[in-house]
């Protein structure tokens, strides 16, 4: 005997589906427990930089760079964006990443930023795919890292 409830939906397939961007909500659970601090202003940058939260990878821990070259870009930390297949990336903005390692040839096809170019980012231990790198002149650049690719820890 079937359902009289299921009886009444019918699949109707979407051919551009792409989910909504995470809420805040989400995103709060992507910090690790503690991995903040709240501290007097600090008096030395030596101390500063081994207070800062590292960003690591999510597959290997390896360090990747650090909370203090989070960046704006557009206005933005974090962008949600569509590649041209259908995925879709919720990322951050990062300045600096160090243990990133760069592939492939710059392009400017299909770019989220207007004038920017765009190469792969991987994980320079493991070479999982972290994000991207973008970049529009020799001093203009910035890395997308997919949040879901990498953790805040010490």
């Amino acid at each position: 005997m079937q359902d009289s409830s299921m009886q009444d939906i019918q699949y109707q397939p979407n051919l551009w589906y792409a989910p909504a961007p995470p809420t805040q909500q989400w995103l709060d659970r992507l910090v690790t427990p503690g991995s903040i601090e709240i501290s007097a202003p600090e008096t030395n940058a030596a101390e500063s930089e081994k207070r800062e939260p590292a960003v690591r990878c999510a597959h290997c821990n390896a360090t990747i760079t650090s909370e203090k070259y989070k960046t704006l870009i557009d206005g933005e930390f974090a962008h949600f964006q569509c590649n041209p297949t259908g995925n879709s990336f919720y990322f951050g903005c990062y300045s600096k990443a160090e243990g990133c390692q760069i592939i492939g040839q710059p392009s400017t096809e299909f770019s989220w930023f207007t004038g920017f170019a765009w190469r792969i980012a991987l994980c320079n231990q493991c070479k999982s795919h972290l994000g991207w790198y973008f970049q529009q002149t020799a001093t203009e650049s910035f890395y997308g890292l997919i949040l879901s690719q990498i953790i805040r820890g010490r």
